[in-house]
């Protein structure tokens, strides 16, 4: 049975009178393309977690073992409980007790662990792969495109899903390849749904198998259930209890999944940066606020990653332009209404339910286009859809003030997705290099430290925890690591004994994106942590006001022996740079001014 809008859609290109490009020739520019846009960051060098997979392979945390299969377990498995890491400085020292990091993800592991094995720390080739698999999925998302949308909308959404500027982190960053592994095989999924509802078997069982293997490589497998559902419900017609029979086999995969997932204790807790969706209100609010964010990102192609991190009010007013920005697509689909075929009106309604719902997952992290991967693809054809039949009935109208106003916001939407997303992919690929550049350069400048290595400031991971893993991974390992702050404030190390000192948190601030990854709320007074020559105790904790910032804390840190040992080798982050720091003595008061890295925090 030929499906009903495979019939439409071959029938609109006849009476659209559009010039539209040939298929191939939009498939074809946009692989071009997504390779042109990932060759900035192509010969980086690994950046942030790229360098932690590393050190996970080759047992660099003492006393913790990670297999090939594992690597996206970070945090909570019974041998690597949050103890353990903070002994060995794996994880700050406020980390909650209870925060966990574990994340179901064999297949992707495998992938990563296969690609170090087969060409070591060759970056180029790690990336070279995910670009492998963004392709795949470009390849799929396209093929998608043609059986849904009439040529032209058809050319303009391959196009446009090749420049979305949330790929920049599943194609150059290897620690992601969970996301471009996941979207690849979720695409493949649909696809063979969608030959086998047109009368192709293999793809009746080819579909759920693939599923099956695309949850062992990504939570993000979900979107995939999503984009079928709504597809299913709302794009198609007939019989409605065959359609929830074509829905079964994927909906039960799913449930087992999910269960499977809770009961072996997989997912995160304990942090600002993931949430938990049973949290109640609270965390409806979160995700409200994080899903306004990134229909921003989808609509106006601006990266979630820029306010993603940042302070409560921030994070509202991009939200609320975000669902503006939406209006003003839904004001000019109104518009254009007329223009619409009714093949496409369909694909208009079920492809902003999938993109909505396959963004969902998305809202549990702190916001970021990476999670888009997958809706970025319905959300595509919707936006296709607006753009070209907007342009037609702007071209067609009578001229006036209604044609003036909506020329000039499909001129502002069509920018925003054709030219933003490309800028913003590049600029992005840009930043990438640069960052993992400044990373490497900046672990070449920490001191050797055969002892304990303290590090007073590193509110930037490239000083807090990536330069000592690079450190470890060249053969100049250390005893511990132990830093004391990852604020960006203004300092002060007062009361200083013979073994330890205050530290004292001056300034009002939005907590940095490692705070809020490490914990979920602010430390409170009386808070102590005792660890292997190591004792923490929170004088006086930090206080949230309702707009998320906190204000000044007070630590007391106890290192068991003379800090003017040879064993501690104290270092601090000023002036861009890495350098020692002499061990404060009885009566100093040293204050250090904030630093930002190259990470910007």
């Amino acid at each position: 049975m030929i499906c009903e809008i495979s019939i439409a859609r071959r029938s609109t290109s006849a009476r659209d009178g559009m010039p539209t490009m040939t298929s191939r020739t939009a498939v074809v520019l946009a692989f071009l393309l997504a390779v042109l846009y990932a060759l900035p960051a192509l010969t980086a060098p690994p950046l942030e977690d790229d360098v932690t997979h590393q050190l996970m392979l080759h047992n660099g945390v003492a006393g913790v073992h990670w297999t090939p299969f594992d690597l996206y377990d970070f945090i909570g498995a019974p041998s690597r409980s949050v103890a353990r890491l903070q002994e060995t400085g794996a994880i700050p020292w406020y980390a909650s007790p209870n925060l966990q990091f574990r994340f179901f993800r064999p297949l992707s592991s495998a992938s990563l662990a296969a690609d170090y094995w087969l060409f070591g720390n060759h970056a180029w080739a790690l990336r070279l792969d995910s670009l492998a698999w963004f392709l795949v999925a470009l390849g799929f998302a396209a093929a998608l495109y043609r059986r849904i949308l009439a040529p032209g909308p058809a050319a303009l959404a391959t196009i446009l899903y090749a420049g979305a500027s949330g790929h920049v982190v599943p194609v150059s960053w290897a620690a992601a390849r969970h996301t471009v592994l996941g979207t690849a095989l979720a695409l493949a999924a649909c696809w063979c749904y969608a030959r086998g509802r047109d009368g192709w078997r293999p793809g009746r069982w080819l579909g759920p198998l693939i599923f099956v293997a695309d949850l062992c490589a990504s939570e993000m497998a979900l979107g995939a259930v999503a984009i079928i559902a709504a597809w299913e419900l709302l794009g198609r017609r007939g019989p409605f209890g065959r359609r929830l029979r074509e829905l079964l086999p994927y909906g039960a995969i799913a449930a087992g999944y999910l269960a499977f997932y809770v009961r072996a204790g997989y997912g995160a807790r304990g942090s600002a940066a993931y949430l938990d969706p049973t949290a109640g209100a609270s965390a409806l609010a979160i995700m409200i606020r994080r899903l306004g964010i990134l229909i921003g990102t989808m609509v106006t192609s601006v990266p979630a990653d820029l306010v993603g991190g940042r302070s409560i009010p921030v994070q509202i007013a991009a939200a609320v332009l975000g669902v503006l920005a939406l209006v003003a697509v839904a004001g000019v689909l109104r518009y254009a209404w007329r223009h619409v075929p009714p093949d496409e009106r369909r694909v208009v309604g079920w492809g902003t339910a999938a993109a909505l719902a396959a963004t969902l997952p998305g809202t549990l992290t702190l916001a970021s286009g990476r999670t888009l991967a997958l809706a970025v693809v319905p959300a595509g054809a919707v936006m296709a859809i607006v753009v070209v039949r907007a342009l037609q009935t702007v071209r067609t109208s009578t001229p006036g003030l209604g044609r003036t106003a909506a020329a000039v916001v499909v001129c502002g939407l069509t920018l925003a997705v054709v030219i933003g997303g490309p800028f913003f992919r590049v600029r992005g690929e840009r930043e990438f290099a640069r960052v993992a550049r400044a990373q490497q350069a900046l672990a070449s400048e920490l001191p050797p430290c055969a002892g304990t290595m303290v590090i007073v400031n590193g509110s930037d991971p490239s000083v807090a925890h990536v330069g000592p893993a690079l450190l470890a991974l060249r053969g100049r390992p250390f005893g511990a690591l132990r830093v004391l702050s990852m604020s960006p404030v203004h300092l002060r190390i007062e009361h200083v004994t013979t073994t330890g000192f205050d530290l004292r948190s001056l300034d009002k601030r939005a907590p940095t994106m490692q705070e809020r990854i490490y914990r979920a709320d602010p430390v409170s007074p009386g808070t102590q942590v005792s660890l292997p020559g190591f004792d923490v105790n929170v004088l006086e904790g930090s206080r949230a006001d309702p707009d998320g910032f906190w204000e000044g804390s007070l630590v007391h840190f106890d290192f068991g022996r003379p800090i003017d040992s040879p064993d501690f080798c104290f270092i601090e982050w000023t002036h861009g740079r890495i350098r020692p720091m002499t061990a404060p003595r009885p009566g100093d008061v040293i204050d250090i001014s904030p630093q930002f890295g190259p990470v910007g925090w």
